[in-house]
């Protein structure tokens, strides 16, 4: 059983053992990179975003972030995030000694897909902000791209980190598990990226290609990918909690009776 009032504390630990470590500075510059490269492109080829719809360089530059990022580099980031936090007790060869504290497995199993999460949540708001400074920044290098004259749509980009977020959840409760249950830190980042690798394929016209976790990311960015939507809860949504609620099951149940070596 998952005792609440010491959950926090379990979690506190798990987030100190990894805060300097490169799953935290992978969540960091993750956010900023792709922003980064496409201030260099429109710095570059302003046209794109001054020339076509220069109502809204807002939109466009999101748009051309998010195709960047949203078939490939978000799954593949989840993929490493979530090995490299596992990793870390795989390592010092830890979980027999985190399992002599008086905390129930079950707890250990939830406070470490929670430190997970988190840095997957912090790695969308930081991409957010770095896409709200380098279009300020394009604005005032380059005024023809009218970004200092056009509101920033704080709306649709918190909807839209919100639902890539959501739509990760699976991605991660699935890594997760495949990270626990093997000590080789090769198997389940193979996996995850021939799983990606897929999933950007089966984009291409699979008709059941809504079902893989590891498309749902691209499957939920607005009128970019095929079945985006400005709710926030759509089907794509709901099956990624789906999959998360599983797999976290299956996990909890796989790490409170395993015999660990």
């Amino acid at each position: 059983m998952i005792n609440l009032k010491s959950l926090s504390g379990v979690i506190s630990a798990e987030y100190m053992k990894t805060k300097k470590t490169w799953a935290f500075w992978l969540s960091v510059f993750g956010g900023i990179l792709i922003p980064a490269i496409m201030f260099l492109v429109v710095r570059s080829h302003p046209e794109i975003v001054s020339n076509r719809m220069s109502n809204m360089p807002w939109y466009l530059f999101l748009k051309y972030n998010w195709q960047s990022v949203a078939s490939f580099l978000l799954p593949l980031y989840v993929v490493l995030v979530t090995s490299l936090v596992v990793q870390i007790e795989h390592k010092a060869n830890a979980f027999k000694k985190m399992l002599t504290l008086p905390y129930s497995r079950a707890s250990f199993y939830v406070s470490k897909i929670l430190v997970i999460l988190y840095y997957v949540a912090l790695t969308h708001i930081i991409f957010i902000f770095a896409i709200a400074i380098f279009g300020l920044l394009l604005g005032a290098l380059i005024p023809e791209t009218m970004f200092l004259s056009k509101p920033i749509p704080w709306v649709m980009m918190i909807k839209q980190i919100t639902k890539s977020f959501l739509a990760s959840l699976g991605i991660v409760a699935i890594q997760y598990l495949l990270s626990i249950r093997f000590r080789n830190f090769i198997k389940p980042i193979g996996f995850g990226f021939a799983a990606t690798i897929a999933g950007t394929i089966m984009q291409l016209g699979w008709k059941y290609v809504d079902y893989w976790p590891w498309a749902l990311p691209a499957k939920v960015s607005p009128n970019i990918m095929q079945g985006a939507s400005s709710e926030i809860f759509t089907m794509h949504e709901w099956i990624s909690i789906g999959y998360f609620i599983l797999f976290m099951s299956i996990g909890i149940l796989y790490f409170s009776y395993r015999n660990i070596k």
